[in-house]
């Protein structure tokens, strides 16, 4: 179980890493801004759709929500397979440029700055959207369904969020503004 789970993670980060990627190529330049806040969303609206529609599926056993998940997954896949991607080729010497690239970005405050900010953002959203079911069932007293859907309203904040940081960059709002 756990070798899977690894897997399962590998393949979560390849796909997360390479979505963004994707987007760009298949984007217009003035649309990027909003197509990748969109993108931003993921995983507060999946996270917003299993925690309201998880107690309801799981009613019917959990083999039913794995059953929807992997329907959902192989109708991505779909997707995805089909779609016509335009042929970029790399600039010459892209690979001589990463090192100094990463030894500069590393060696300035910003985007360290940025890093731990973003991390201790992760940190906390990641805590509260974990916990909060689980307070909420065993303080409160609610149901799964009621403290599914409560939580769900708080991780949707995320999603609308980033949406609007990607509206925000579309209006011309300074990255340094939207980001504090």
């Amino acid at each position: 179980l756990i070798a899977t789970r690894a897997i399962e993670g590998g393949g979560f980060l390849a796909a997360v890493l390479a979505i963004p990627r994707l987007l760009r190529a298949v984007t217009a330049v003035k649309d990027r801004d909003t197509v990748l806040a969109l993108w931003g969303a993921y995983m507060p609206v999946g996270s917003v759709i299993m925690m309201v529609a998880g107690p309801h599926l799981m009613a019917q056993g959990w083999q039913a929500l794995w059953i929807v998940n992997g329907i959902a997954a192989l109708a991505y896949a779909a997707v995805v397979a089909f779609m016509r991607l335009p042929d970029e080729t790399q600039p010459a010497g892209v690979l001589r440029t990463v090192m100094p690239n990463i030894k500069a970005a590393l060696g300035a405050p910003g985007p360290i700055l940025l890093a731990l900010a973003f991390g201790i953002y992760t940190f906390q959203y990641a805590a509260m959207a974990n916990l909060l079911p689980t307070l909420l069932v065993e303080r409160l007293g609610l149901s799964i369904a009621a403290a599914g859907t409560i939580s769900a309203i708080t991780v949707a904040a995320n999603a609308v969020g980033n949406v609007f940081a990607g509206a925000l960059l579309r209006f011309g709002a300074p990255f340094w503004a939207i980001a504090a």
